[in-house]
């Protein structure tokens, strides 16, 4: 698959976007398309590395993660999602 793929150690170069801990919170998915890929990811100059914590907390976090693995699998080259401590086991009990 697309992540297995992946280098264990990322080097990305700049131009790129960080987020980070979104936890469920599809608004702030929201705020940041309206203001950072307002013609989406594909057509926005540089990459997104998103550092994990994409589930937990918020109410969306099944929208959160499917967006952002479909944004993957459409534009593998300019997506690279990173585990957070939330998507582990003994954070989250499953």
């Amino acid at each position: 698959g697309v992540l297995s793929r992946e280098e264990r150690l990322l080097e990305l170069r700049s131009p790129i976007y960080i987020f980070g801990d979104l936890h469920g919170n599809l608004d702030d998915l929201k705020f940041f398309a309206d203001l950072i890929w307002p013609l989406g990811m594909q057509l926005t100059a540089g990459k997104f590395l998103f550092l994990g914590d994409y589930v937990d907390r918020g109410q969306y976090g099944i929208e959160v993660v499917a967006f952002l693995v479909a944004q993957k699998l459409l534009i593998p080259d300019k997506i690279f999602l990173i585990r957070g401590n939330h998507e582990t086991r003994a954070v989250n009990g499953w």
